[in-house]
């Protein structure tokens, strides 16, 4: 998950990034071009930086393996102790599964 929502992010920094080199290319067609690698290398590390607390904050549940794509935070699964799911126990969480 991790790495999705790190492509998320550089999917957004990264047009960003090509319109500002393209700026200093019109506006400074002779100039030095070394800032694109520097703003290049500071787009993926913010992507990086923003998408470090996923690593952290989700984890996969034992209760949930039947479903890989959904995760539970520890907080969440400390309010189910003892109770069923909510996920689990509706009747439709059934057919949002393809077995």
């Amino acid at each position: 998950m991790f790495l999705k929502l790190m492509a998320m992010y550089a999917a957004a920094f990264l047009p960003v990034v090509i319109g500002l080199d393209r700026q200093a290319a019109i506006l400074h067609p002779l100039g030095p071009r070394s800032a694109g690698r520097k703003l290049l290398g500071t787009a993926w590390g913010l992507s990086f930086l923003l998408a470090l607390p996923q690593l952290f904050l989700f984890t996969p549940s034992a209760e949930l393996a039947q479903f890989p794509s959904l995760s539970v935070s520890p907080k969440a699964a400390s309010r189910l102790d003892g109770k069923k799911s909510p996920i689990t126990s509706s009747p439709s969480a059934a057919s949002f599964c393809c077995r």
